[in-house]
């Protein structure tokens, strides 16, 4: 989450404890965690099944905005102390339920927020062009299976999407990419490549990025295409794909607003070639570097979907 959605979050969450707000189909208030680890007498995990509903609910849920599963905010409301170790998981776990059981990808992020002094935890969740997102086996606490059940959202209520639903997802599935842009830039002159046994070739480059587009982005990955005179170490031929170093797990490179702009050095890497070429390949590099072509940049952000931006290379 970027600062200004939690504002957002904060906002919506104050308007609530004061009777000026209500839930709704992107904005979801829990009490506590749900007990991944509880299991109910006739062995139904019944928390885990209600959070699987949940997410997949919020992730179905029409418009474009993203969505929001807040906890420590009760019915009655009033506040209460939220962490999400609270659940009996890690988040890295709490990831793996949701990809492993709600069939199409939702990428979910974690986060916190304080209200009037108490800590709230948050389960963030992008919009998604993936839509409908199906339950694969949900148990209700009945022990009634169901097999690839889509849930939404209406208002502050939970039900099974209908044939009307399924259409207006799939229309909003249309219009959801268009207004995700990026402009790259940096200095080829800066560039430098560097040998490193536990990782590769690795280049540092100093990029300027713009979100010149209408939705915020978490950008968590960069890939960068060269092209480059024949060497006959590199398989490839000619082309070599270098991507950035990986952060701290869900932690993103940059967290951009439209029309923002911001500047930071990436560590670039190419892992592929072997330990006895590439330090002469990092020479030759170095030594061919006003030859080399910067063919193309993709980002991934934190939706999973890949961005292929507008790339400009100076030379001062």
């Amino acid at each position: 989450m970027n600062d200004q959605q939690k504002i957002d979050v904060i906002k919506k969450v104050e308007n609530y404890l004061t009777g000026k707000g209500i839930e709704t189909n992107r904005f979801e208030l829990k009490r506590e965690w749900h007990k991944f680890k509880f299991k109910q007498e006739n062995g139904v995990e019944s928390d885990k099944n209600e959070f699987l509903k949940d997410v997949c609910a919020l992730a179905n849920s029409y418009g474009f905005d993203d969505s929001y599963l807040i906890f420590g905010v009760s019915e009655e409301r009033s506040l209460h102390p939220s962490k999400i170790e609270d659940s009996g998981l890690s988040q890295a776990d709490i990831a793996s339920i949701v990809s492993s059981n709600i069939d199409r990808p939702i990428t979910i992020d974690f986060d916190y927020i304080t209200v009037q002094g108490t800590q709230l935890s948050i389960i963030h969740v992008p919009a998604s062009k993936f839509k409908p997102h199906f339950v694969l086996n949900y148990v209700s606490k009945n022990n009634n299976p169901s097999k690839n059940v889509a849930f939404i959202r209406s208002g502050s209520s939970i039900k099974v999407a209908g044939r009307a639903d399924f259409d207006q997802m799939y229309m909003e599935r249309k219009d959801l990419t268009i207004d995700r842009k990026l402009e790259c830039s940096f200095n080829r002159s800066d560039i430098e490549f560097r040998y490193y046994e536990t990782h590769g070739i690795e280049t540092p480059i100093e990029i300027t990025v713009e979100n010149i587009g209408t939705r915020p982005l978490r950008i968590m990955r960069f890939n960068l295409e060269i092209i480059h005179p024949p060497y006959r170490a590199i398989e490839d031929g000619n082309q070599m794909m270098f991507t950035s170093m990986t952060k701290n797990a869900g932690e993103p490179w940059l967290e951009l607003n439209p029309s923002e702009i911001e500047t930071k050095t990436i560590p670039f890497f190419n892992p592929n070639v072997t330990r006895d070429e590439s330090p002469r390949i990092v020479a030759f590099l170095n030594a061919i570097e006003n030859n080399i072509k910067y063919e193309g940049l993709t980002v991934e952000i934190s939706t999973g979907d890949k961005i292929e931006a507008m790339l400009k290379v100076f030379k001062f």
